[in-house]
């Protein structure tokens, strides 16, 4: 049975705080199953054989910043067992992520550093955002922002919009999945909570922005999946995009309301 990053860190968040033994063997699976991630490459782990997975042109198949999604399970990990090595191992996600962002604010998603998707690259946010609420780093919160200042303004303030920019022409893909387009604006959301001072000169194309996820709402009350590098926008309803777009509206909603993020509880699906 393959493991990833990801899934471990999902089966850390129901096990890290009612289980302790079980969190702990967990934190000791993960630690011999990535610890060496960083230098070798691999972002799934074969647990039948124990070994690693060997990285294939699917960005998802080969470790890099966007882990970081995986940062607030392996800091809820760390607080249950009291173990050094998930800490350990969410500072070098940090130090990685950081190594690697452009200038521009843009997380590549491949190794070869040309090409950005929007999926990853809002995974990365992501774990900069929680890591910066739960532990009040105000450089990871100003690194998040900057991603997100990338995302609007190279990809969805444009017309076409992008999924996926690459200094390649033809590796880029127009058009969107509602689930970039959630994420994207479920990251401002919990940005502007955070510190509400923080200004980008789009912040004018917001509304816009929301009522486009809006048109991805099925008559079901489902969220649909949207267009994908495969083809035209395709209908049928995406359980992570509806998650997304769900809290990217609970999140605006709490802001409007003015009542404050409470840090301690926040968690981004």
């Amino acid at each position: 049975m393959p493991a990833t990053v990801g899934a471990g860190s999902a089966v850390t968040a129901g096990v890290g705080v009612a289980d302790g033994d079980a969190a702990t063997r967990l934190a000791g699976f993960l630690d011999r199953a990535f610890a060496d991630a960083f230098e070798a490459g691999h972002s799934t782990f074969d647990a039948a054989t124990m070994t690693a997975v060997p990285m294939a042109p699917r960005w998802s198949s080969h470790f890099g910043p966007f882990e970081l999604k995986g940062a607030m399970f392996f800091d809820a990990l760390a607080s249950a067992t009291g173990a050094a090595a998930p800490r350990a191992f969410v500072d070098r996600l940090i130090e990685l992520a950081l190594a690697r962002q452009h200038a521009s604010g843009r997380f590549p998603t491949m190794p070869a550093g040309d090409t950005t998707h929007l999926h990853p690259h809002t995974y990365t946010i992501e774990g900069l955002l929680y890591l910066a609420a739960r532990h009040e780093r105000a450089d990871l919160l100003q690194a998040a922002a900057r991603g997100i200042d990338w995302t609007v303004t190279t990809c969805l303030a444009r017309t076409p919009q992008l999924q996926q920019w690459s200094e390649q022409p033809d590796l880029r893909i127009e058009g969107l999945r509602s689930d970039v387009l959630a994420q994207t604006l479920r990251a401002y959301e919990i940005t502007k909570l955070l510190a509400p001072s923080t200004t980008w000169a789009w912040e004018d194309k917001i509304p816009a922005l929301h009522a486009q996820l809006d048109t991805f709402t099925l008559p079901s009350g489902g969220t649909a999946y949207g267009r994908d590098e495969y083809g035209p926008r395709t209908g049928h309803a995406n359980a992570w995009c509806h998650f997304f777009a769900v809290e990217a509206k609970l999140f605006r909603g709490l802001r409007a309301s003015g009542k404050p993020l409470d840090k301690r509880a926040l968690i981004i699906t």
